[in-house]
């Protein structure tokens, strides 16, 4: 055995030795080398060394240099092993791997409690063995226990960007979540277990927002219905878009004043965060204009019916709102306009436009028989259009009223539409109708239209007289489709029809299609007039029917087509005739009329013959002689190549005290009185006129 150095004692546990004292200044003792090397040495410094000569820490257990401390290499080299210095702790290793583990398990085959392997951490889990890749860190437990995580950045002021993911239990699913910015306290609460079916985040330990398994957002709330739920006051700056369009651009809140109001199925919020039960003020510009105005006002453009609580169903009583809506109209100056529907009304309907009677007025459907009004008025007119506050000697005036696109139903003792005032006391003026009106009274009285001294009109119309009783349509129809009453200068474009027998066609009843009754009708012309199924097509009774103008058509009828006791005139072009009865009624009820068609080029012929001349007839149809006072003789020389049923009419002012026609009809006249009328028909198969009238 090595004897003891000055100062200390020389110990001996079993086989084992070594020195134990303590020295104020030991000398330096060099080593002991039992084998081969170094074993200890103690030098003059207090370092002592085990495994090595020159031992550079107070304990160096290895080989190295300049280090200060207490070093433990695994063999001797310097590449693996634990190290203390001066403020420091190093663990080094040659290889990929440094562990940490607990207990005696720890010198061979353990779970080490947390390693440092492939440059990733794991605690509980080895780094290299985990998922798919090798993360940074990793924490494992088993599948029933927790396992939390913290990390945190206390320094306040800076900003960071990181980047974890989260995997759960099943399926590997995982969550990445990123941090960027750690001045606030902003966390994640996932929810996990059976029957969970959000994600929920908040601040400050209250929950803010959630996402259920559905998709739906809630903001405020823990139970949203929609895909997005907001419980309290919102803010939008920039544009609110729906299915791709703008709902809401640039909304401003001047004020900057928080939301008002209560929100219902019934309120709007306005721009300026109120809750509103009307978006009257609402502005707006239409595209492609330059200015923009309320909602209100661009509503107002059209005064709708509906607006007034009209139905339109039929049923329902819309008599007073269609009253409403007229008094709008006529207030406003705004088109009326009737949409689609069937309205009901149970009195007379009056439009006394005397308010707007210099500039007229309009009413407007959605077509002529899409917008109907009915009337369940049995006598008088039920719709009338009339300016109030004239007389006869001095009508009131009205111009431009226009009534388009709609129908009128009733079943009358009178017109189902008046246009004017039935004593004359005013003058309607430029009327303008595109309707439909159909009166289903079988009465005489019955009228459709009744147009009392009205001028410069446009009249376009389809109408029916009669009732309507398929199949056999046993009722027949006795009134007047379009009654005229002192109406002049006028353009109509009529189709009109009666009643007639479903199966065989015969017409019923005593209907006429337009009378002349009362007053001054110049100058109106029909164009392409539609008759259909009337008794007689056009009746004139009036003095001063004069120089009325019907063009082709269609006349079906059962009498005749023309009924005229008197006026002057009144022209027929070539009429369709769709009848075997004669056209017009011969003698004193065929007064002023006259028709041009193929067979002649001009229907009459104006003369003034001295006493003893001798007329050419030509080709006329009807030869009128005007001239005051008596002709003591005239001949006149009927048409020459007649065809079989050719008529010619002779229509004198003045009388004539002895006539002459040649050649010599069957039943041949001698005179003539005074405004009379004589007519004759030609027979080819005797070759010979015949008076007929």
């Amino acid at each position: 055995m090595t004897p003891a150095p000055s100062g200390f004692t020389t110990s001996i546990i079993g086989s084992t030795s070594f020195f134990q004292g303590l020295l104020a200044s030991p000398p330096p003792i060099g080593s002991t080398t039992p084998n081969s090397g170094a074993f200890t040495t103690l030098t003059t410094t207090g370092n002592v060394g085990v495994g090595t000569s020159s031992p550079n820490a107070k304990i160096d257990l290895g080989s190295s240099t300049g280090l200060n401390g207490i070093y433990v290499y695994d063999d001797g080299t310097g590449a693996s092993g634990l190290g203390i210095s001066t403020n420091t702790l190093n663990v080094f290793s040659a290889g990929t791997t440094i562990a940490f583990g607990t207990g005696y398990t720890l010198l061979s085959g353990y779970t080490p409690a947390m390693m440092l392997k492939s440059g990733g951490l794991g605690i509980n889990q080895d780094p290299t063995n985990w998922y798919t890749f090798t993360p940074l860190i990793v924490a494992s437990k088993t599948q029933n226990a927790d396992s939390s995580i913290g990390i945190g950045n206390p320094t306040i002021g800076t900003s960071a960007s990181a980047t974890y993911k989260i995997i759960g239990g099943t399926a590997n699913s995982y969550l990445n979540l990123s941090l960027v910015d750690n001045n606030g306290s902003p966390y994640l609460v996932n929810d996990l277990g059976s029957g969970v079916t959000y994600a929920k985040w908040g601040f400050g330990g209250a929950e803010r927002m959630r996402i259920t398994a559905a998709g739906n957002v809630g903001i405020g709330t823990t139970s949203p219905g929609y895909l997005l739920t907001v419980n309290g006051t919102g803010s939008f700056t920039g544009t609110l878009l729906a299915n791709g369009g703008t709902v809401l651009s640039s909304v401003t809140n001047p004020a900057n004043n928080p939301i008002t109001g209560t929100p219902s199925s019934s309120t709007y919020l306005r721009g300026d965060g109120t809750w509103v039960t009307s978006l009257s003020n609402a502005v707006t510009t239409a595209t492609g204009s330059t200015t923009s105005r309320t909602l209100a006002a661009r509503a107002a453009d059209f005064v709708n019916l509906e607006d007034f609580g009209a139905v339109g169903d039929g049923v329902t009583d819309d008599t007073v709102s269609v009253n409403a809506w007229i008094a709008e109209v006529l207030s406003t100056g705004n088109v009326g306009y009737a949409p689609a529907g069937n309205y009901k009304v149970t009195s007379p309907i009056l439009i006394d436009y005397v308010s707007v009677a210099t500039t007229g007025f309009t009413l407007m459907g959605a077509g002529v028989q899409r917008t109907v009004f009915t009337s369940t008025v049995t006598t008088g007119a039920a719709f009338q259009l009339y300016c109030s506050g004239g007389t006869v000697p001095s009508p009131k005036i009205g111009v431009y009223p226009k009534i388009t696109q709609l129908a009128f139903y009733a079943n009358t003792v009178g017109p189902t539409l008046r246009i004017g005032n039935y004593d004359f006391s005013d003058q309607q003026n430029l009327v303008r109708l595109e309707i439909w009106c159909s009166n289903s009274s079988n009465d005489s009285s019955a009228r459709c239209i009744e147009m009392n001294s009205c001028y410069g009109c446009y009249i376009q119309y389809n109408g029916g007289l009669g009732a309507t009783n398929p199949p056999s349509y046993t009722l027949s129809a006795a009134g007047i489709n379009l009654s005229l009453r002192q109406s002049s200068f006028s353009q109509f474009f009529i189709s009109m029809g009666s009643t007639a027998n479903n199966t065989t066609g015969a017409i019923l009843g005593t209907a006429t299609g337009v009378w002349f009754s009362d007053g001054f009708s110049y100058g109106n012309v029909f164009t392409t007039p539609d008759f259909e199924i009337f008794d007689v097509a056009v009746r004139i009774t009036s003095a001063n029917a004069v120089r009325n103008t019907f063009v082709g058509g269609e006349w079906a009828y059962k009498s005749y087509g023309v009924v005229a006791t008197t006026g002057s005139d009144n022209v027929f072009i070539n009429p369709n005739i769709n009848a075997t009865t004669p056209f017009f009624q011969s003698g004193v009820n065929a007064v002023g009329v006259s028709r041009v068609d193929a067979t002649s080029l001009f229907d009459y012929q104006l003369a003034a013959p001295a006493p003893g001349d001798t007329v050419t007839s030509g080709t006329v149809r009807t030869l009128r002689l005007t001239q005051g006072g008596t002709l003591a003789s005239l001949t006149i020389l009927l048409p020459p190549s007649p065809f079989d049923g050719q008529m010619f009419d002779i229509f004198t002012t003045y009388a004539i005290a002895a006539l002459t026609l040649t050649p010599t009809p069957f039943d041949t006249i001698t005179t003539l009185p005074a405004s009379s009328k004589v007519s004759f028909l030609f027979n080819a198969g005797g070759n010979q006129w015949i008076r007929v009238g």
